[in-house]
């Protein structure tokens, strides 16, 4: 079950809850279909993630950067936009990014740092 708060004029997600009336997931699922695609911002990294199935508990680990949400639940359909803070504005990014109901790892990166004129 789960229910989305939404800022009416631009959409971004305010608030999202879930709830798990048959328990937490507890197999692990190869269908996930987790897609992580980041590009450089003026401050760090966004990373978009999105899937075909259900996520429980979505975990970042990205050397040097700290993302503005994690252990996060992905639903079908909706996908997530973070910011991921540099402490190293010119360190690449090298990241992975797994479900706790998914079969394994996805690694992002390295991307690499390119001039950002904007603060996106």
């Amino acid at each position: 079950m789960a229910a989305t708060l939404r800022d009416r004029a631009t959409g971004a997600i305010l608030a999202a809850a879930h709830g798990f009336p048959c328990g937490l997931p507890t197999g692990r699922d190869s269908a996930l279909g987790l897609v992580a695609r980041a590009e450089p911002i003026a401050n760090g990294y966004a990373l978009v993630l999105q899937v075909d199935r259900f996520a429980h508990a979505v975990v970042i680990e990205a050397e040097g950067c700290v993302p503005d949400d994690n252990f996060l639940h992905l639903e079908p359909g909706e996908p997530r936009r973070l910011v991921l803070s540099a402490a190293v504005p010119e360190q690449p990014l090298r990241a992975t990014v797994w479900a706790l109901n998914g079969a394994g790892p996805w690694v992002v990166g390295p991307i690499a740092r390119a001039e950002v004129s904007d603060a996106r």
